[in-house]
């Protein structure tokens, strides 16, 4: 089997109603391009942050992440992500570094208007997840 050179993951936790027409636009994209590709669909946040590489961690999206003083300056002098996906590197480097994570329940209320999509920054965010990964274990 051709080691994929594209895989595509999308989240789809009660997504049923959109799955198709994304499916249908990644398919559109990729097809006819001559390169091997794949579609991972995660039904759940646990399989998505498992592709991470953060089998530890239930959701590395979560926007509330705090930090000792002395960790911050360590992990954040560190971080090559500029992008949206710098999550994923800042959790990879704090496991790389020893550092314990503890997740807190937040309650949260989703307001209209978030500024990150699915098909307009999904791309990119996942783009930066596998060069994270090198750039951790390189360090």
């Amino acid at each position: 089997m051709t080691r994929p050179a594209w895989s595509v993951v999308i989240p789809a936790f009660n997504e049923e109603a959109r799955l198709p027409r994304y499916l249908d636009e990644v398919v559109t994209f990729f097809d006819g391009r001559g390169e091997p590709w794949e579609v991972v669909v995660v039904d759940d946040f646990h399989g998505l942050v498992r592709w991470t590489g953060l089998r530890d961690v239930a959701d590395s999206q979560c926007g509330f992440k705090a930090f000792r003083e002395g960790a911050a300056e360590a992990l954040f002098g560190a971080l090559e992500t500029t992008g949206l996906g710098f999550d994923v590197e800042l959790l990879l480097r704090t496991h790389r570094c020893g550092y314990r994570i503890a997740e807190v329940a937040v309650n949260w209320t989703d307001r209209p208007g978030g500024k990150v999509g699915v098909i307009a920054d999904g791309p990119a965010i996942l783009w930066q997840i596998p060069r994270a990964r090198r750039r951790v274990r390189r360090a």
